[in-house]
């Protein structure tokens, strides 16, 4: 007979719990992901310079100019390209990983992802990992553009929320033959004045703390390097089964 405690059961609860809440969340990455990059595309169009400025220093006509250059030249690219989903995934890792995600601040998220274990990394060990995370975020960005099919994406008014860590763009995206969701964005200006994202979240749950809670075991149960050589392994093969 078993004689686990009701503690114990609550305990066995509480972590089904979140990792449920964990995978419903990562499954919905590629998803969030799209939207997020149809959001930067149109962000700057719908929000008022003066309230950016009274956030953070910065020139908010800079930011509208980042994100009309992205959205022209990653969709002029694919176009004169002829490019297909399907069959030019190579291709897009490249656009995607040289367009859209110069945008991002990888080396800030993957300081939060990796959290306390970030600072007793080695200096490799954070070049190393930062390099496959984002690659990982890449892959799943490209193979997440097969999914969308020219859905239209309604954006509700936003809202800018000042805080510690930068300015929080809060929507709903509404693609077609899908339920709504919730996606906010966390925007920061860098030392070189240009907007990076630095987090997202999905239905609340931000996809940072999600990555650092997956991540955590897996460092728990192989160290800091089995999870960059996991993810090495994991982007090889992505890489290597769309490779000519």
């Amino acid at each position: 007979m078993s004689n686990i405690s009701s503690s114990g059961c609550r305990d066995v609860f509480v972590r089904y719990s979140r990792f449920r809440t964990m995978d419903i969340v990562l499954r919905r990455v590629p998803l969030a992901i799209v939207g997020m990059v149809f959001l930067l595309f149109s962000l700057m169009h719908q929000i008022y310079a003066d309230e950016i400025s009274a956030i953070r220093e910065g020139s908010p006509e800079q930011a509208m100019e980042m994100v009309r250059e992205t959205s022209k030249r990653l969709f002029k690219s694919i176009e004169r390209e002829g490019l297909h989903p399907d069959k030019d995934q190579k291709r897009l890792y490249e656009l995607v990983d040289g367009i859209v995600f110069d945008k991002f601040d990888f080396r800030r998220m993957s300081s939060r992802v990796l959290g306390k274990n970030w600072r007793s990394a080695t200096a490799e060990q954070k070049k190393q990992f930062t390099k496959q995370f984002k690659a990982h975020l890449v892959f799943t960005y490209a193979m997440a553009l097969k999914e969308y099919d020219g859905q239209e994406i309604e954006y509700l008014p936003m809202q800018l929320r000042k805080s510690s860590s930068g300015i929080k763009v809060q929507t709903r995206v509404q693609l077609t033959g899908k339920p709504p969701i919730e996606i906010d964005y966390v925007l920061l200006l860098s030392r070189e004045g240009k907007w990076k994202v630095v987090d997202v979240l999905v239905a609340g749950v931000s996809l940072v703390i999600t990555y650092r809670s997956s991540f955590q075991a897996e460092v728990d149960q192989i160290g800091i390097l089995g999870l960059i050589e996991k993810l090495k392994r994991n982007n090889d093969k992505i890489l290597l089964s769309h490779s000519s």
